[in-house]
């Protein structure tokens, strides 16, 4: 398993059951915070770059992989100038 935000080949990603975490916990992989869709975009683009391809009798781009990614949201309410 290779983490596409972290190119570093000594990076070592970690799936594990945590029943505490509500399931499986994936550990090592690298979190970027956002803060606008255009960030997240180039994230996906900067991450495509480090997928591993290559051409098969049936497909000129063929990947084995598979890409994953967990978005959360976050919002609070903003105070406006007048008080």
């Amino acid at each position: 398993m290779n983490d596409l935000l972290n190119p570093d080949p000594k990076a070592q990603i970690k799936i594990q059951h945590d029943p505490k975490a509500g399931g499986t916990v994936l550990s090592g992989a690298k979190e970027q915070v956002v803060m606008n869709p255009a960030q997240v975009v180039a994230l996906l683009q900067g991450g495509e770059a480090y997928r591993h391809v290559s051409s098969t009798e049936m497909n000129d781009k063929s990947s084995r992989a598979h890409t994953l990614f967990k978005l959360i949201v976050e919002s609070k309410a903003v105070k406006n100038a007048s008080g």
